[in-house]
């Protein structure tokens, strides 16, 4: 497709080089190996003609930081080692070691202190290197650098193992820094995956025709820790800072409900990476990256401590001048803190195959432990979880007390149940799925390995796989009964519900009926009310007629009453025409008299209220007078 960068001519170049120099040097090998007396070629030839992977090659290799600085490439030391060659399509392992370096990324933990162990054996005279119990970047980048063999004070660093808890970018960039050619792909991976926390056990063969295996065990696992109540701030914060586990969250005590919770059940996600990098049969490393949960003291073992300080002193002064006479043997460094694993440390393991199934066991056997205790938890809670369910149920599902459950509050923790053993569980099944693969595939890479330990460890491992597997279907029963019972708290919440529904059904047809009733007894009301009003129309009209009647007899009966009499009262002749003008006098007097009538009672209506509004104003006004008068008498002469 596309010519090949200058950095790829030079890496071949270089490479054919370092293959000429390894084919050169084990020319000269063979040469000293004849000129040898008989036993010791016998000898040698027993060691290294072992008829197994990694065939002895005398050690040719540069350090990778050489190789870039005689190529004189462009791009940064951390760009070349997370990726090599430069390509247009993007590497996500790449991009995940180079943000870690740069930023930290989400996978590192402020406040976690990094802890380096490093250990150097020499295959022939069995000699170690002497390195500090634990390192610090700087002492770690020292040692590294120092020659790996042919030291001229220093034994040669044939088997050599590298174990980093809590991995930060200052320690990849020195195990980058410090590592050989044949070790970047092995370092490369190691980290990455080790960053994202996935899961494999393989065994990585080479394409190149060298029988050179990478041999990775890469294991998440979940730890769970008891924290007293009071220090469960202190195990999320450190230095001031908020410090979130990488996934921690809270187990529900339901044993004990019934009291107050003195401790909280956390769950933190710890991680191991095991990668084995060989150059033969004798010389190979292993990285060891370690995330280890944050351990909680226990109440009162620091008082316990400070208080035994200064009565403890002289004897852990004496302990310490006779370290060397520990009768106990010295665990190998990537052995896990918390156990006997009889992994002498001096009783060397040099066949990779072998360290590796003895040390990949032991880690399995750690995840196992860690699961154990994690899923008979929850299984013991699940079981405190079913009692106070059954109390519940017995007492009624609809009280108001607060010491018992309501259904919706049972949904509510059943669900939050089930989402934690789901997560639990898929958490767990990676790593089944990576052994079924492992044991399928890559386990016939070890089976002609006649050593006892080798096959009682791969028996190990299949027997821990297989409890782990017993566990994962223990917590697919316990989701699958909590699936259960949110269908029959969702059927018994539904049935409430509609008992409800029906009740507030039954209330709004009474309410409907009152309703009705109230609307006939108004529209009776209405009736009367109307038959009512046409009376008083009735009454009214009838009244208006008599009024009327009234207005026209009254006049007549007056004249008619006049003219009746024996003696006239007014002098005017008593005829017809006299007749009918007094009836028109009267008829228009009587209305004018009775609308003056009208006109008087109108402005006394008017007047009197006045009246009354200026007495009642005289008299608050008098009131007011009289108490200010008494006030004034209250207050003794001489005063103001």
């Amino acid at each position: 497709m596309g010519s090949r960068t200058q950095e790829e001519r030079s890496g071949t170049c270089s490479a054919l080089d370092r293959w000429e120099d390894g084919l050169h040097a084990v020319a000269e090998y063979q040469k000293e190996s004849k000129s040898k007396p008989l036993q010791q070629s016998h000898k040698s030839t027993s060691k290294h003609s072992t008829g197994v992977p990694y065939p002895f090659l005398t050690y040719t290799d540069l350090n990778f930081i050489e190789t870039y600085e005689t190529l004189d490439i462009e791009r940064s030391f951390l760009d070349y080692f997370v990726q090599d060659s430069e390509s247009s399509t993007p590497c996500w392992d790449a991009e995940l070691i180079r943000n870690f370096c740069n930023f930290g990324g989400p996978y590192t933990t402020p406040g976690l202190r990094t802890e380096i162990f490093l250990h150097d054996r020499e295959y022939e005279t069995g000699k170690t290197r002497d390195h500090p119990e634990s390192l610090d970047v700087a002492q770690l980048r020292q040692a590294l650098r120092e020659p790996r063999f042919g030291h001229d004070h220093l034994s040669d660093a044939s088997r050599r193992q590298i174990l980093v808890k809590n991995l930060n970018p200052d320690v990849v960039r020195t195990l980058a820094e410090t590592a050989a050619c044949h070790q970047v792909d092995a370092l490369r991976d190691t980290i990455s995956k080790h960053i994202s926390g996935e899961t494999s056990i393989k065994v990585q063969r080479q394409v190149d025709g060298e029988d050179k295996p990478r041999l990775e065990l890469h294991l998440p696992y979940l730890a769970l820790r008891r924290v007293p109540q009071a220090k469960c701030k202190a195990t999320f914060t450190t230095a001031g800072q908020s410090r979130k586990p990488r996934t921690s969250f809270y187990v529900p005590d339901f044993a004990a409900l019934d009291g107050e919770q003195s401790h909280r059940y956390v769950i933190h996600e710890s991680h191991i990476s095991i990668a084995v990098s060989a150059w033969d049969h004798t010389k190979w490393t292993v990285y060891a990256f370690f995330k280890p949960c944050p351990e909680v003291e226990p109440e009162g073992e620091h008082e316990n401590d400070v208080a035994s300080d200064d009565g403890e002193e002289n004897d852990s002064d004496d302990e310490g001048e006779n370290d060397d006479d520990d009768p106990f043997p010295t665990e190998d460094i990537l052995a896990p803190d918390n156990g006997a694993y009889n992994l002498n440390a001096d009783q060397t393991i040099w066949d990779p195959r072998k360290y590796f199934t003895r040390i990949a066991a032991i880690w399995v056997s750690l995840v196992l432990r860690e699961y154990t205790y994690l899923v008979q938890t929850l299984d013991a809670n699940v079981k405190a979880w079913r009692i106070a369910a059954r109390n519940s149920a017995s007492e009624g599902l609809l009280s108001s007390k607060k010491d018992r459950f309501a259904a919706k509050d049972l949904l509510a923790s059943s669900q939050a149940m089930k989402q934690l053993l789901r997560e639990v569980r898929e958490h767990m099944m990676p790593a089944i799925r990576a052994w079924d693969l492992f044991k399928e595939i890559d386990l016939p890479f070890f089976a002609d390995l006649k050593d006892r330990d080798a096959k009682f460890a791969t028996s190990d491992m299949r027997s821990s796989f297989g409890k782990l597997v017993d566990l994962e279907q223990k917590l697919g029963f316990l989701d699958q009964y909590f699936v259960e019972i949110a269908k029959d708290l969702k059927l018994q919440l539904i049935l409430e519900s509609n008992d409800l529904n029906h009740h507030a059904h039954e209330l709004n047809l009474k309410r409907t009926h009152l309703s009705h009733d109230i609307h006939e007894l108004n529209r009776t009301s209405t009736e009367a009310a109307l038959a009512n009003m046409r009376a008083a129309e009735k009454t009214s009209s009838t009244t208006q007629v008599n009024v009327l009647l009234i207005w026209v007899t009254t006049p007549i009966i007056l004249v008619l009453q006049y003219f009746g009499a024996e003696r006239p009262i007014f002098a005017f002749e008593r005829n017809t025409r006299s007749f009918m003008l007094a009836l028109l006098v009267v008829f228009a007097a009587l209305p004018s008299l009775i609308f003056l009538l009208g006109l008087v009672e109108h402005l006394k209506q008017m007047v009197l209220p006045t009246r009354g509004v200026k007495k009642k104003k005289a008299s608050c006004t008098s009131n007011s007078i009289g108490d200010s008068e008494i006030q004034l008498q209250s207050i003794p002469h001489g005063e103001p």
